[in-house]
């Protein structure tokens, strides 16, 4: 944040300046005397001009009454590895994270978010990212344009959740799922492995394993309600198993240039914050199929410029 200091160096008033008018020279002593001119009347107090304006904005873009507050604590951004990760066995990784019955401790925080109970026992499926897209390929034909990317691995997807029967896959060797450790040397991001479990788990626990993806524009920038809210929940959950640790994603908004800018899962808090909906009414329609409020008018221009510039906005007050 900036500061403005103002400096008060002090002025001269006319009053203090010496007047050429008022100097008298005696011609046999050559001495100047000075007359002083009588004291000016105070000046009238200044006009109050404009005084019903608000305060002046914060320097954060926020106004002072009910400006909107993120809630991304534990929240940690990953940064993909370039080169595939070495095998590794999902279930082996569960354990070693979570001890045994790691994935009976996923499925049990899992109902207590979305208060549901007809969740299916978590089974992720270990394959590659090639297997994935094969995956995808043979269950709707609009992912049948997907190719493979040999040039950029990266772009390729880590994890997929079928939406016709809540099949989980993993993409085992994406390079999402190793990161650098302090010696410079690639391992196995645990975290992230855990995290992406998780979000998975959500979408297969969510209403008929579609969440919000009927609600979803994916053409919409910064707009994708299922991935968001997916991601909510999955902090959430996170959050229950492990506290005090991050969880780890990408599902971050693009600001300018195409880079990463806001955590998505904050267009739940928006949502709540400005009693758009309430947390139980989005619940209700991710896990239950109820009807979704979608963002609308000032709202939705509020949170697209929140998520696109980062520029913090008022929210209405609504008792």
């Amino acid at each position: 944040m900036l500061n403005e200091n103002v400096k008060d160096h002090g002025k001269k008033t006319k009053n203090n300046a010496e007047d050429p008018q008022n100097r008298e020279i005696n011609s046999n002593s050559l001495e100047i005397s000075c007359t002083t001119a009588p004291p000016a009347p105070p000046a009238p107090p200044a006009l109050k001009l404009f005084s019903n304006l608000p305060n002046k904005r914060s320097l954060n873009n926020v106004g002072n009454n009910n400006p909107f507050k993120p809630k991304d604590e534990n929240v940690l951004f990953t940064e993909s590895g370039t080169v595939e990760s070495e095998d590794w066995e999902i279930s082996e990784q569960i354990k070693n994270y979570l001890g045994e019955g790691g994935f009976s401790t996923i499925s049990k925080a899992i109902k207590e978010v979305l208060k549901k109970e007809d969740i299916k026992p978590l089974n992720p499926i270990g394959v590659t990212m090639k297997g994935i897209i094969e995956e995808m390929k043979k269950a709707d034909e609009k992912y049948r344009q997907y190719e493979y990317n040999d040039e950029d691995i990266t772009d390729n997807p880590i994890a997929w959740t079928n939406p016709d029967n809540g099949k989980i896959y993993i993409g085992i060797n994406s390079p999402e799922y190793s990161h650098l450790n302090n010696r410079g040397e690639s391992e196995l991001n645990l975290a992230k492995i855990i995290s992406t479990i998780i979000h998975e788990g959500l979408h297969a626990s969510s209403h008929q394993h579609k969440g919000l993806q009927p609600q979803t524009n994916k053409e919409e920038g910064n707009l994708d309600y299922d991935e968001y809210v997916t991601d909510y929940f999955a902090r959430e959950v996170y959050n229950k198993i492990l506290p005090g640790k991050d969880y780890v994603t990408n599902y971050f908004t693009k600001g300018l240039g195409g880079k990463n800018k806001m955590w998505g899962g904050n267009i739940v808090e928006f949502m709540i914050q400005s009693k758009h909906s309430s947390l139980e009414e989005i619940r209700q329609a991710y896990a239950e199929g109820k009807p979704f409020n979608e963002l609308d008018g000032k709202l939705l221009e509020d949170w697209k410029t929140y998520a696109k510039l980062g520029k913090i906005p008022d929210l209405p007050n609504q008792n």
